[in-house]
């Protein structure tokens, strides 16, 4: 049978380091547009240049079509292409100067426009009347093309505002400006996935998906979209604006560090928007320096460019804007003035309300209800630093010469657990001239009580290191409800939160914790503490792990770390360096880990054999630990595997992914490497097999689904219509799904024991289906097994966070336990989840309804000790619960 191809490679460590997306992912193709990228085809007999074509097609959206530019042909000779005359974002390709056509090895220089639409595309290949899948890629826009109407042209700039993870937001008064770091997180896990979902569910393009996918070539277009679809006022937003009290259905907006737990918890909650934020958190979550700028051109303003540059934004859910002309005319007008403030202070405003005969000045000044014969000019001053938990010293001047004034100065807070705002006033009254009254007034903010952060080491690559988190509790009175709550881009894949006991007076709490960093560069920990009495206190600590096998730094001058924006960074002597004759007592899991990524590293440089040899070293290194995971020993192979399979060593690739799979079955990496080796060894039947395997464990995976297809074509024309009898019998997870399957009929049926036993079963042959677990739990719950289904609520919580049901059958079993705390807990987390369950706002009501009246019994009959209170039954109710399976 005659292939187009015989394998593919595009490249991706290479191609996305040099489109500046490394950082994002090295296993998929995310490039920028304007740019090239390379991919070669392995074709299974030599390519005459001059004689014969292949051509490409690059489409993206539903619909796609060349007029609107979401749909494109291009070929290896553009004098043989045959566009659409109205063609729009055409992409070309031509052969790089490393292709060997004469072996039919064909790298080729494939580049998008710069005026492409953004989004996730198809690529495939056409050879005479032959056409198969390329694969995927994500376009973004490229602020390093010049022709890209996004384009920065100064490379300190791209690397503040493109690939800088962290920023600060100001928060405070004018007179009390606190610097509180927000971490974006734009190279965090599944963030590519969440843009692109946020862009497909946006109102514009459930109305018009062709148009909005076409659109989405233009900056000024997308800015806009993201902007309302930050906000949750009228579509499928991210966040919900409140301004009013605390409302237990959400999170407090002070409680948010940066975007990633916010768009992760979106994305989880099938873009149900998360419960609260505020204008600031607003501006954080788009990613941008300040309240909220992008920068672009501005041709609809101006052809001749006036306008380029910084563009206002606002994703506050206010006015709708859809570029009209009186925005343009105000936005123009604007540009004629001048703003401009000597040293950056701020201008002095006088008001002169209509009707009254005094004047409101700046904050420190007087104000008088009648006009008085003099001015008075009363100071409210600060003796220190208002701190929370620590005496507020004030003092305040009033220089009145030849009055005797009776003075009366008044502190109130709005609301002093949730905002530590302080309003001072004070009010001077002339003993003489009663009728004079005089006022000052000024806000003072209340300072986090510090947190200590104390790094214990020197940071490293992939190296576990030790942070000291210190609290001591600033009130005289007993801190409730105490917890913290730990993130950082680059040094924690999930925020970590840690539920602390009752603090009491003089007292503090230390914890020690572990992390591991995973990118370089300057990463932010921020650390959040939240009680009773008040509200997010915060601190953060900067940690920059040098890339792998950096020299450390020189002994006689050790870079210090800069302070952080709040809290307080405690140095601490460092450790050994890298290289110190400590590092040959290296413990094994420190070895094999460095290197596992010196095998990443040659991998990503194309170093294949040299990557096979420091996996396979690492491999050794694991086996002699006492404590290896299987887990972390099938990645080794697999990626042992992937380095055999680049270099063509396609049997020993099949072996090591079969020992991956013995280890951990049912990993996709390995299926999938495993697949592409049977395929190349024409083995297509196993091949098959492998690519569905896949599709059953993650059904949206593109290279899955093209495998399959690719397999499929290609049995039909080798054995014909009846090809899936000659099929091997898929492997256990085919067998895993039947017997979930009888479990379920069992329920249904009322036999909840049989269907344990079905479940158990199952879970056996595949581990990891988290709704086999929340069935088990029910099953458990109806035999009164209680432990036991806590136990599959918690495996299914581990996988899955706010899983509904594993969460709701948990707080049952906790329940009928006598465990009323642990009950409660998971009652609210699921209900941050998803408010408006009304199956757990019944169950929550009715055991603090409980608790209650069992606080009333033995506080009426406080000389008996053994009360005993019966407790309801209550149904498992969930028709709120939202299943899809049982």
């Amino acid at each position: 049978m005659d292939l187009i191809f015989l394998k593919v490679d595009l490249h991706c460590p290479d191609n996305n380091s040099a489109h500046h997306t490394s950082d994002i992912t090295t296993k998929e193709l995310v490039v920028r547009r304007g740019q090239s990228f390379l991919l070669t085809l392995e074709l299974p007999r030599p390519f005459n240049p001059k004689t014969e074509q292949l051509h490409f097609t690059a489409l993206t959206g539903t619909r796609a079509s060349e007029e609107l530019g979401t749909r494109s042909l291009f070929g290896t000779s553009e004098g043989h292409v045959t566009r659409s005359p109205g063609a729009k974002a055409r992409w070309r390709a031509g052969l790089h100067e490393t292709a060997s056509p004469a072996t039919g090895r064909l790298t080729l220089a494939v580049t998008p426009p710069a005026d492409a639409p953004v989004g996730k595309y198809f690529l495939s290949v056409q050879r005479g009347d032959k056409e198969a899948s390329l694969g995927s890629l994500v376009l973004l826009f490229n602020p390093w093309c010049p022709e890209d109407w996004v384009h920065l042209p100064d490379e300190e700039e791209r690397q503040e505002y493109v690939m800088n993870e962290h920023g600060v937001i100001f928060k405070g008064t004018d007179k009390y400006i606190i610097p509180m770091t927000w971490d974006y997180g734009q190279f965090e896990e599944d963030m590519v996935d969440i843009c692109m979902k946020l862009l497909d569910v946006n109102p514009k393009h459930l109305r018009d998906p062709t148009d909005d996918v076409s659109a989405r070539c233009n900056p000024i277009y997308v800015s806009r979209v993201v902007s309302a679809m930050i906000n949750a006022s009228d579509d499928h937003g991210v966040l919900v604006g409140n301004w009013g009290p605390p409302d237990r259905r959400g999170v407090s907006p002070s409680v948010w560090n940066g975007s990633v737990d916010i768009l992760q918890r979106w994305w989880r909650n099938g873009c149900h928007a998360v419960r609260y934020g505020q204008c600031w958190v607003f501006a954080g979550v788009m990613n941008f320096h300040v309240w909220v700028e992008a920068w672009m051109r501005r041709p609809d303003l101006d052809e001749g460019g006036a306008y380029d540059g910084w563009q206002v934004l606002d994703p506050t859910p206010q006015e709708k804007s859809e570029g009209s002309e009186k925005e343009r005319s105000i936005y123009k007008h604007a540009l004629t003035r001048d703003y401009s403030m000597d040293g950056h202070r701020r201008p002095s405003v006088t008001y002169q309300p209509e009707g009254a005969g005094g004047v409101i000045m700046d904050e420190n000044t007087a104000v008088s209800i009648t006009p008085p014969p003099q001015k008075v000019a009363m100071q409210i001053e600060e003796v220190s630093v208002p701190v929370i938990g620590h005496d507020l010293q004030l003092k305040v001047s009033v220089p009145v010469i030849g009055h005797d004034l009776q003075l009366k100065v008044t502190l109130s807070s709005p609301d002093p657990v949730a905002q530590p705002l302080v309003n001072v006033s004070a009010v001077a009254t002339d003993l003489q001239s009663p009728e004079l009254v005089y006022l000052a007034e000024s806000n003072l903010v209340l300072q986090d009580p510090p947190i200590t952060i104390t790094v214990k080491d020197r940071a490293q690559l992939y190296r576990p290191l030790e942070v000291e988190v210190a609290f001591k509790n600033p009130l005289k009175e007993t801190l409730q409800n105490c917890t913290f709550s730990i993130s950082g881009s680059g040094l924690l894949h999930t925020t970590l939160e840690k539920r602390l006991p009752d603090m009491l007076v003089d007292r503090g709490v230390q914890m020690t914790l572990s992390i591991t960093p995973y990118r370089t560069g300057p990463k932010t920990l921020a650390v959040d503490f939240d009680c009773s009495a008040f509200r997010n206190a915060k601190a953060s600590a900067t940690i920059d792990p040098p890339p792998a096998g950096s020299p450390p730094p020189p002994a006689s001058s050790p870079p210090s770390p800069p302070p952080p924006p709040t809290g307080s960074l405690r140095p601490e002597p460092r450790g050994p360096e890298p290289h110190s004759p400590l590092a040959d007592k290296m413990s094994p899991r420190c070895r094999w880990l460095e290197l596992k990524q010196a095998g990443n590293d040659s991998f990503k440089a194309g170093q294949y054999g040299e990557a096979a040899q420091r996996y396979s070293q690492a491999i050794k290194e694991l086996e002699k630990s006492s404590n290896k995971s299987p887990e972390d020993l099938s990645i080794l192979y697999s990626n042992r595997a992937a380095s055999y399979l680049k270099n063509g060593n396609c049997s020993e690739c099949v072996k090591d992914c079969n020992m991956s799979l013995e280890l951990v079955p049912f990993g996709v990496k390995s299926l999938l490497r495993r697949a592409a080796a049977y395929e190349a060894l024409e083995r297509y039947r196993q091949a098959y097999v492998d690519y569905k395997t896949a599709l059953l464990v993650d059904c949206n995976i593109p290279a899955a689904h093209d495998g399959t297809n690719r397999m499929t074509k290609v049995l039909t024309e080798v054995d014909g219509p009846g090809w899936r009898e000659k099929l091997p019998d898929l492997p256990a997870m085919r067998r895993a799904q039947v017997l979930k399957d009888e479990g379920n009929a069992l329920v249904k049926k009322g036999h909840f024991q049989k269907a344990v036993d079905k479940y158990s079963q199952s879970l056996k042959l595949n581990p990891t289906e988290i709704t086999t677990y929340t069935n088990r739990a029910l099953c458990y719950l109806s035999v009164k097994q209680y432990r036991e289904a806590v136990r599959d609520c918690d495996a299914a919580v581990a996988m899955d966070g706010g899983n509904i049901k594993a969460l709701y059958r948990r707080a049952q079993a906790h329940r009928e336990l006598k465990d009323s705390k642990a009950c409660v807990e998971d009652l609210n987390r699921l209900l941050r989840v998803e408010p408006n369950n009304l199956a757990a706002l019944k169950l929550l009501q009715e055991v603090q309804k409980k608790k209650k009246n069992k606080i009333d019994m033995m506080f009426v009959h406080r000389r008996e000790r053994n009360v005993e209170e019966e407790e309801e039954d209550g149904a498992d109710d969930t028709s709120s619960i939202g299943n899809k399976d049982i």
